[in-house]
């Protein structure tokens, strides 16, 4: 079943917030590592292991699955260009 292009743009602005949401939790993580208490390097280092991660998997197009890369204002994917704004 084929998304309509109202899924698609709901389904990529659940994604973009879930992005921008991540990154004040890895800046906490990274700032954790920077720390010099070795307990707090590890939890640091595991958090921001797990941002990672879930970024890698979150942040793809709904349509093609591919990864969109760096940025998060995005008006269409680079591979498949399926748009993401309406216009």
């Amino acid at each position: 079943m084929e998304k309509s292009d109202e899924q698609i743009i709901q389904e990529f602005r659940k994604k973009r917030k879930r992005q921008i949401i991540l990154a004040p939790i890895a800046l906490f993580a990274v700032i954790l590592v920077l720390l010099v208490n070795p307990i707090s390097i590890i939890i640091g280092s595991i958090i921001i292991l797990i941002a990672f991660i879930y970024s890698l998997k979150n942040w793809r197009c709904p349509v093609c699955n591919r990864y969109l890369g760096r940025g998060v204002n995005l008006k269409k994917c680079p591979k498949c260009e399926a748009k993401f704004w309406q216009e």
